[in-house]
C-alpha cells in the first residue's frame, strides 16, 4: 500500500514548516512489485511558502521525451488533500 503522507508529505516537519530541503524527487506510477527497472514515472515536488509544485515529470528509460508539466497548488489545500487520502490507507 503507497503511504501518501510519506510520499508527498515528508519535507515537512511535524509543526508544518519546512524541512532543510523543501525540494525531492518522487516515483509516481511504479509497478507494485517494487522492481524499479520497470517504466516508471517520477516528478520533483518543490514545498514553497504559499504553493507546492510538481514539476520536471521524466520517465528514466526515455531520457528524450519532455513531458513539458508543471502543476502549483496551494500549500495549505494539497497538505490537507494528500493528508485526506492517507488517512483512508488507514481505513
Amino acid at each position: 500500500m503507497i503511504d501518501f503522507k510519506k510520499l508527498f508529505l515528508d519535507v515537512l516537519l511535524p509543526n508544518g514548516q519546512l524541512a532543510a530541503s523543501s525540494e525531492r524527487s518522487v516515483v509516481l506510477l511504479g509497478c507494485p512489485c517494487g522492481i524499479w527497472s520497470y517504466w516508471y514515472l517520477s516528478l520533483k515536488i518543490k514545498f514553497e511558502t504559499e504553493t507546492v509544485k510538481l514539476y520536471e515529470f521524466k520517465n528514466p528509460r526515455r531520457k528524450d521525451w519532455r513531458y513539458g508539466l508543471e502543476f502549483k497548488f496551494d500549500r495549505v489545500s494539497f497538505v490537507s488533500e494528500i493528508s485526506k487520502i492517507a488517512s483512508f490507507n488507514k481505513l
